[in-house]
């Protein structure tokens, strides 16, 4: 994107609000015991979900549906955390 006023808007209406509600996720299952809180994957989670939604359909044609991203949290996000 060439806009970096338009890239900014984009961010601030669209990307951060996820990237916050996923923190926010992780943050309770810190909270709960479920995950370590000095994790160094906690870090690289909210990138491995916005990756797979923006690059599957580049790389195989195909939208990350529900199904498809159940698996990917399952193969990819949980073992990355420790969760498996």
């Amino acid at each position: 994107m060439q806009d970096p006023e338009l890239q900014r808007a984009l961010r601030e209406a669209i990307v951060e609000p996820e990237i916050a509600a996923l923190r926010e996720i992780l943050r309770r299952g810190v909270e709960r015991g479920e995950v370590a809180a000095g994790h160094p994957a906690l870090e690289y989670v909210p990138a491995q979900m916005f990756g797979v939604l923006r690059v599957r359909p580049v790389v195989e044609g195909e939208y990350a549906d529900a199904d498809y991203l159940v698996r990917f949290v399952e193969a990819a996000v949980l073992p990355a955390l420790g969760l498996t």
